[in-house]
């Protein structure tokens, strides 16, 4: 049997509840952000050099976007890239924030981690220096005891790539048959190692 539904909302009245939420609602997690931490004194001047002098090319996304963009990712818990760039292209909040005139593209989050890896270690080494007085200001025995990893960045590893197995494989093979004096060689070993 149908549930006859006696409020109906009109599209009018959808509309204006949008516009409501959208104009009077501020996202907090960004202001808390703002207020809380100084991303310029997160990030090294060494970074920034880095950064920016990268092949002498125009960057169309600032590095302290690029950070916070990543810290919101793990920060939210979102599953995967494609996830924090539809909420950055749905968010002109976020954007700003971001100081983003457009979301990144995947590839441009993937090269950004892979091409400035020490420079994102050297900062995550930094943050643990400033965590590190608060944590011995709170517990001072916890402090010595526990180990973290501040980091949460997930690195693509080509090791566990079937296809790079099976290309040290293929050259432990050739080795084997170029050397046959050499009986202790082992091949399954070699690759593995």
């Amino acid at each position: 049997m149908l549930n006859l539904a006696h409020n109906q909302v009109s599209i009018l009245n959808l509309h204006t509840d949008i516009d409501e939420l959208t104009d009077t609602s501020n996202f907090n997690l960004f202001k808390l952000f703002d207020s809380y931490i100084n991303i310029f004194d997160i990030i090294p001047q060494s970074f920034y050099n880095t950064y920016y002098s990268h092949k002498g090319t125009n960057r169309d996304f600032p590095l302290e976007g690029m950070i916070k963009a990543l810290i919101f990712y793990d920060l939210l818990g979102l599953p995967t890239i494609n996830t924090l760039i539809f909420i950055i292209n749905i968010s002109s909040d976020f954007r700003r924030v971001l100081n983003f005139s457009r979301a990144p593209h995947k590839s441009q989050f993937s090269r950004f981690k892979s091409n400035f890896y020490s420079d994102i270690y050297k900062m995550f080494h930094q943050i643990v220096d400033i965590t590190d007085e608060f944590a011995t200001a709170t517990d001072d025995y916890l402090a010595n005891i526990l180990i973290s990893d501040t980091t949460e960045f997930e690195f693509f590893v080509k090791e566990n790539n079937p296809k790079f197995y099976q290309s040290i494989l293929k050259t432990a093979k050739t080795y084997a048959k170029t050397h046959p004096e050499n009986k202790t060689f082992d091949i399954e070993k070699y690759a593995q190692s």
